[in-house]
């Protein structure tokens, strides 16, 4: 089942230069990605890989609407994220973005060799214990941009406001992780 997610929350803090002529607008969009449209954490494993599919579809928001012509720059990129590890081993999380949302990938390997864009890895998922249920990994916004891969590409597509993201994991080979929640947080600057 595909998730079809929109931006949540929108806040625009409008700023007049002196003289009141020319205007620009900070505009601060927030994407829940996780949990789903029916409020469940995103579970991903090996045999279900594809449900993982997160499309993120920024066009029928109404601000980025007003704004996505008017776009000067992405001034910041960031994501919220919780994700749990019911296994023994820990993995590395990763981010794929794909700019065909029509694409639906059926195994993990694929974004791998498909043209798709890793944008979030090196931050690692522990491993369960004996005495805890899962591994549970939380990175904040401000942590996340030193996770960030492609800056550029990620600029690219939250400009045109629709692609999709995979949630992965390495190794690939055997894993089971739920995405308790995702984020995506941008900052863009644009003319009023």
């Amino acid at each position: 089942m595909n998730k079809r997610l929109y931006p949540i929350v929108v806040v625009a803090l409008f700023l007049a230069a002196f003289g009141g002529c020319i205007m620009t607008a900070t505009v601060i969009v927030t994407a829940k990605l996780s949990p789903n449209d029916v409020g469940q954490p995103i579970h991903i494993t090996n045999d279900d890989y594809t449900g993982s599919r997160i499309i993120v579809d920024l066009t029928e928001d109404e601000d980025f609407d007003e704004y996505k012509d008017k776009i000067k720059n992405i001034d910041n990129i960031g994501f919220y994220l919780e994700a749990s590890n019911p296994t023994f081993t820990p993995v590395t999380f990763q981010l794929f973005l794909e700019p065909d949302i029509s694409k639906d990938w059926t195994d993990p390997e694929m974004p791998v060799d498909s043209g798709s864009y890793l944008i979030f890895t090196g931050v690692q998922v522990p491993a369960r214990t004996q005495s805890t249920a899962t591994g549970k990994l939380i990175v904040t916004w401000e942590e996340s941009i030193q996770y960030i891969n492609e800056l550029d590409v990620v600029k690219e597509y939250l400009e045109k406001g629709e692609f999709s993201i995979y949630p992965n994991v390495v190794p690939r080979d055997n894993f089971n992780i739920t995405v308790d929640s995702l984020v995506l947080i941008v900052t863009l600057t644009g003319e009023k």
